[in-house]
């Protein structure tokens, strides 16, 4: 007896996988970067509006003149940025880095995750999706 086809989302799971499977996952994967984008990027500009204006206020206590994003990572960080830094690229960052580094890193390491690290990246944060991947254990 032939076993009965597995159906999510309206679709059927095969091996390999159809093109119908790639694209939904695409889309999964597009949801979960926007999101932690659109986190970052809030606290990112959360902690620069903080690092300015303690500078507007104290001039002379300018640490680094060539703005925030040259600021230390570790003289900056919030708790937020933290979470999000370890949940994407696993790493902490200790004395000596930038904010425009890990900033970089952050980016470069969340546009090249593979969908099964997207999957952890949105479970270690609790992304709440549309819906889930496809195909991944």
């Amino acid at each position: 007896m032939k076993k009965a086809p597995k159906i999510e989302y309206g679709m059927e799971i095969v091996k390999p996988w159809s093109k119908e499977m790639y694209n939904h996952n695409e889309k999964v994967a597009t949801e979960i970067r926007d999101e932690v984008w659109e986190r970052w990027a809030k606290a990112y500009k959360a902690s620069k509006a903080e690092y300015d204006a303690y500078n507007e206020f104290l001039p002379e206590q300018d640490f680094t003149p060539e703005g925030f994003e040259y600021a230390e990572w570790l003289s900056h960080q919030t708790d937020e940025l933290v979470s999000l830094q370890e949940a994407v690229i696993v790493i902490g960052y200790g004395p000596g880095f930038e904010m425009n580094q890990v900033n970089k890193d952050f980016i470069d390491e969340l546009e090249n995750a593979a969908s099964w690290r997207l999957k952890e990246i949105a479970e270690e944060l609790e992304i709440v999706l549309t819906c889930q991947f496809v195909g991944l254990k």
